[in-house]
Order: structure tokens, then sequence, then C-alpha cells
């Protein structure tokens, strides 16, 4: 899920927004790999461009329980 912050009154997008996700695969459990969102569009004839990173865990499914008959 993605949160943006407000803006002031009056801002609209202009173009299409995209969102561009690449999948990993082969990530065994306890592996971690980083995230990064790269923003950019102009504000007034100027423009702007923020990017963030975070960490990411992989979590290995849980192993399953002997089945007792019950």
């Amino acid at each position: 899920m993605f949160v943006f912050g407000q803006v002031p009154g009056g801002f609209s997008q202009v173009e299409a927004p995209m969102l561009h996700c690449k999948a990993v695969s082969g990530l065994t459990a306890g592996s971690s790999f980083v995230n990064v969102a790269d923003v950019g569009g102009t504000h007034d004839g100027v423009w702007v461009q923020a990017v963030s990173r975070w960490v990411t865990t992989v979590y290995g499914k849980p192993t399953p329980l002997p089945k007792t008959g019950y």
C-alpha cells in the first residue's frame, strides 16, 4: 500500500501515474532487499524529485505440523 501526504487545494495530476515493480525469484527466508521509490514531476515549471528507500526481509512459510487423524 502506498500512502501519500496532503497537498494544497487545486492540486491535480496531469499525466497517468505509473508504478513499475520487479519481483526477484529465488530469495530464501532471512534474506533481505532494498525497495526504492523514485518520483518526480514539475511544480511551477521546476522539476522536483524525491527518492525513498526501505529494507524488506523475506519470511519463510511455517513448517506444517503432522496430522494426527482427529
